[in-house]
């Protein structure tokens, strides 16, 4: 639906949207205020209590393909799996609608929660739509572009878990935008009318979730916009450029700074293991630096007019790399330590991977063997060092 929304120059005229813009949502790395953090791991725990005692269901399926729930720590993973098999439509597809900083979990109730990594090594595509909670702000972009890939998922027979942090409220309005656009019931219906209904039905399988009026308020501007848009056409973007283009260094370029490409490198496993290495840093003491030099990626990646932002990839991340921290938290084992060889272990295997994932994505894109990806990038090196002089 991305695409579609970047070719359809009249509906971002007519809601005055921007899909770039909409992407600093992904980029800007929202850390949280310390209040946000305790009120978070208060209610997480709340949550879990409830759980525990039988009082909320952890998850419940709203329908044959969506199933909404709360936050799932990793050992949840395979609870979640086996029950989207129970209906003959197995897990494809985990959507977070939560800020980075609650993927890290929190000091103060530490369970290691569930992040893209671990839903990698099941083999289930994760995607993310960073909203605080309590006030969501989430662009309506966002919630297009998740909505699209969420009905690529069910049109392949498969489930799609959504979560915020108790299954109430953030994902159960982007549940129930999805359903409002694409269910052919509530399609045809008014807006509000279907939005209503949507919550009813769903309130029947999860009876404790609930919309504020900021989310309804949302939802009420989103579906429009994504019921017109399923009547544009399908846009046919070439995903491939001529390997044997003399002005192949521009042409990477260009592929770099699209706002498409741009869109997809915020999905990627490795960039949101970043983002939420470097919010959860900013829980300790004397961790600003490593945050910073994340932040600092994340917005030449955004803000980026050429592919300068890759080719001094090496470079921009050293000061990440050498940085000594005093204290570190292991959130796998939940308590803090100082063992530096583990943290900066974790910093060179975090840095390894996103440069591999943009990689792969830039072979991909291109259409071109490894080896001459690094050849492309040696003529695109020369090339803005002749320009620069």
């Amino acid at each position: 639906m991305l695409r579609k929304l970047l070719e359809s120059k009249s509906i971002q005229e007519k809601f005055k949207l921007d899909p770039e813009r909409s992407l600093f949502q992904h980029f800007n790395l929202p850390t949280g205020t310390c209040y946000e953090r305790l009120r978070f791991g208060i209610s997480k725990k709340y949550t879990e209590y409830k759980v525990k005692k039988k009082k909320w269901d952890p998850w419940d399926r709203i329908t044959d393909g969506l199933i909404i729930g709360k936050i799932p720590n990793i050992t949840e993973c395979d609870e979640i799996i086996e029950f989207a098999e129970l209906t003959g439509k197995p897990l494809g597809l985990v959507v977070s609608v939560v800020d980075y900083y609650e993927l890290g979990g929190n000091i103060a109730f530490s369970k290691k929660i569930a992040t893209p990594k671990d839903w990698a090594a099941k083999g289930i595509k994760h995607l993310s739509i960073p909203d605080i909670d309590f006030d969501t702000q989430v662009p309506i972009e966002c919630i297009l572009n998740i909505i699209g890939q969420m009905r690529e998922c069910e049109a392949k027979g498969l489930s799609t878990y959504i979560h915020c942090k108790a299954g109430r409220g953030r994902s159960v309005m982007v549940g129930l935008i999805y359903l409002c656009v694409y269910d052919s019931e509530l399609k045809k219906l008014p807006v509000e009318e279907a939005l209503q209904q949507a919550f009813k039905s769903a309130q029947l399988k999860r009876f404790h979730i609930g919309l504020a009026s900021d989310k309804i308020a949302k939802a009420l501007k989103t579906i429009p916009i994504g019921r017109l848009l399923l009547e544009e056409k399908e846009p046919s973007i070439s995903e491939s450029i001529n390997t044997k283009d003399k002005n192949l260094p521009e042409a990477l370029s260009a592929i770099l700074v699209s706002t498409q490409t741009k869109a997809d490198i915020s999905q990627l496993t490795s960039f949101k293991e970043l983002a939420i290495y470097a919010t959860f840093s900013e829980n300790l003491i004397f961790s600003g630096k490593r945050t910073q030099c994340i932040k600092d990626l994340f917005m030449d990646i955004f803000t980026s007019k050429n592919a300068d932002w890759f080719l001094n990839f090496d470079q921009k991340m050293q000061p990440f790399l050498n940085a000594n921290p005093f204290l570190c938290w292991d959130r796998t084992k939940s308590h803090l330590f100082t063992n530096k060889e583990k943290d900066t272990n974790d910093r060179r295997n975090l840095v390894a991977d996103f440069k591999k994932e943009i990689s792969d994505y830039l072979i991909k894109k291109i259409g071109c063997k490894p080896e001459s990806l690094t050849g492309l990038l040696d003529s695109a090196k020369k090339m803005g060092k002749i320009r620069q002089h």
